[in-house]
């Protein structure tokens, strides 16, 4: 089985994409960067890294694409387009 973790490099994803992997179980986490420290320390840790974007519907269709399961975590309907970032700066 399969899970797509979103939002797997912020707090609430992140935490999810870590349990699930000390479970054992095959995780693939959307990042926008494959780069980050966040994105390399799931990989490092066993996830699979899918590369997209909220925005990329294709992205997400490629992601999506063999999984079993969903994890979705995302902006508050009527945040601002960038609070995310905003919000992890602090």
């Amino acid at each position: 089985m399969t899970i797509l973790v979103t939002g797997a490099t912020g707090a609430q994803g992140g935490a999810v994409a870590h349990a699930l992997l000390a479970q054992g179980k095959a995780v693939r986490a959307l990042v926008r960067d494959p780069h980050s420290p966040s994105a390399r320390a799931l990989e490092r840790a066993g996830a699979t890294l899918a590369i997209g974007r909220f925005e990329d519907g294709a992205s997400l269709r490629a992601a999506l694409s063999g999984a079993d399961a969903l994890f979705s975590v995302q902006t508050a309907p009527g945040a601002e387009r960038d609070s995310e970032r905003m919000q992890a700066r602090g």
